[in-house]
């Protein structure tokens, strides 16, 4: 058996409460938070809001240091094209700014086709979502029409027992109302599980010369999301009436969806891709607790191993989010977008909002921000390209007397950055936009990803132990490297697991995302003998 908490589920880090927050758009982002699109500009608001508003008040700074006068923004200055401000040169638009969303349609569609995109029959098994004719036609699919019973939602996602049947197992007769959801959607999940074969995870943005990729809504990710979820709670009751081979069938759509999730072209694609990949590995390490020792693990991991290439985490840096802030900064400075709109994507504190607004108001030289968000956005993808970037941004953050609590609370207090020594601030940026990406998903989903997957294959060896010796190592040392091929660490305590060679068989844990001062999340796994 294993034990885990909801592994999937996002948590807000906890902040001060700060009295002039605007309530009413507080309780909006509050009650829409769990929604992919608003999570996107959540997480994205904590990175690109005191990147931009440290770069615009440097610069003011600086300038009013000088002795120069600011004087008004008419939005006259010319952003000069090249790889250091506008990072792509193609595709313009009319007027010679850079299309961003054109360009990211371009690069994300590449080599997809009506045939090899999985969104063409997800659209087919959920509907068209609202979405604009353009996107259907820009998919290849113009005429698609959705099948007469497309996926219905459950309409109560957040109960307890909804939440549940993802990672237990259940009965159909113990709850008849969610075994008929379940069979309402079972054509429309046929469809999905062709779908997770397909190699391509793209659906086109859609906005104007003056919408922001920010603002883009994503319905079709919500659908997604639910329909992974739908083929774990079949996968769970499948388990509960022992039902082995289609309960791992089952993970294995959710495990595909996960992945492909992955492939989108923000860290918000990644994000959920891995809670969703969370949720199959949780149920996969279930299946294979139950599988009895003696048996033949080979089609279980052959499983496993054709799964689709999990998408590194330094490309969504690269291309979805630093097209997404220069696409912001470039629409505000030639006076596309008004800076009200740049302060209600990067910050929902009227402090802060003030201060982008007053900024706004003068000239500010635009063409270096951006060549200052590249060079921070060059230094974050090389961080993340390292194998110790926890370790090495965490020594940075020593050197430079900044605890991890105080980066995150300038997270949740961008306006204090502009009050830090300016001799450090150039120095000290592109290291807190990495550590800052690194509290934000480098000890949640994707270490819990990490973690899951160390999970499976320490199961997988502990197994192939057994099967050869009749009894489990006395500890898991044993394994490595013959029968396992990484060492069996906890990465959120960043020491070995712990291991237990029990009367009745084994088990092995790891503190879970939330470390040894709480038991609510810790990623446990039990084999007995048999």
């Amino acid at each position: 058996m294993i034990q885990a908490p909801f592994p999937w589920k996002l948590t807000k880090p906890s902040r001060p409460p700060t009295p002039r927050r605007n309530p009413e758009r507080a309780e909006r982002l509050d009650r829409r938070s769990l929604h992919c699109c608003i999570v996107d500009k959540t997480l994205t608001r904590r990175i690109a809001g005191p990147l931009i508003i440290f770069l615009v008040s440097t610069l003011f700074g600086e300038m009013t240091a000088s002795g120069q006068e600011p004087i008004a923004n008419n939005h006259s200055r010319v952003i000069t094209m090249g790889r250091d401000t506008t990072f792509v040169t193609d595709p313009q638009r009319e007027d010679g700014t850079i299309d961003y969303p054109k360009w990211l349609n371009q690069h994300m569609g590449d080599g997809a086709s009506p045939e090899n995109n999985a969104m063409v029959l997800i659209y087919q098994a959920a509907g068209r979502l609202g979405q604009p004719d353009q996107v259907f036609e820009m998919l290849g699919a113009p005429a698609l029409e959705p099948i007469e019973q497309v996926f219905k939602s459950w309409l109560k996602p957040k109960s307890k027992v909804f939440q549940a049947a993802k990672i237990k197992p259940w009965k159909a007769n113990s709850d008849p109302e969610l075994n008929q959801w379940l069979e309402t959607n079972s054509k429309a999940m046929e469809i999905v599980r062709e779908a997770s074969f397909r190699e391509h995870f793209y659906s086109p943005l859609i906005c104007d010369d003056t919408q922001i990729i920010f603002n883009i809504s994503y319905p079709h990710l919500d659908a997604t999301r639910e329909m992974a979820h739908a083929f774990a709670i079949r996968a769970m009751m499948h388990l509960g009436e022992n039902d082995i081979a289609n309960a791992w069938s089952d993970l294995l759509v959710t495990h595909r969806l996960g992945r492909l999730f992955g492939r989108g072209f923000s860290l918000m694609h990644l994000q959920v891709g891995y809670d969703i990949e969370n949720l199959a590995m949780h149920g996969e390490l279930q299946v294979l607790s139950m599988i009895p020792s003696s048996s033949d693990l080979s089609p279980y991991r052959r499983d496993l191993e054709k799964l689709p290439r999990r998408m590194p985490f330094a490309d969504k840096i690269q291309y979805g989010e630093r097209m997404m802030v220069l696409d912001l900064v470039s629409k505000v400075a030639t006076g596309k977008a008004d800076i009200t709109e740049m302060t209600s994507i990067v910050t929902d504190y009227d402090e802060v909002r003030d201060l982008l607004i007053e900024l706004g108001e003068h000239s500010i030289d635009w063409n270096r921000v951006l060549r200052e968000i590249n060079d921070v956005m060059d230094q974050s993808v090389n961080a993340f390209q390292q194998p110790d970037y926890r370790r090495k941004w965490s020594r940075y953050s020593d050197q430079m007397g900044m605890s991890k609590a105080d980066l995150e609370e300038s997270l949740h207090h961008p306006q204090r950055i502009k009050t830090l020594d300016r001799t450090k601030l150039n120095d000290w940026l592109a290291p807190w936009l990495a550590y800052s990406l690194v509290v934000l998903y480098g000890t949640d989903s994707r270490t819990e990803t990490e973690q899951y997957t160390i999970h499976l294959k320490v199961t997988f060896a502990l197994i192939e132990w057994y099967r050869e010796h009749g009894y489990y190592p006395e500890s898991l040392n044993a394994l490595y490297p013959n029968l396992l091929d990484i060492e069996p660490m906890d990465l959120f305590a960043e020491e070995p697991l712990t291991y237990k060679n029990t009367e009745t068989g084994c088990y092995f844990s790891s503190v879970g995302r939330y470390g040894p001062y709480s038991d609510s999340d810790d990623l446990i796994v039990t084999l007995g003998y048999r």
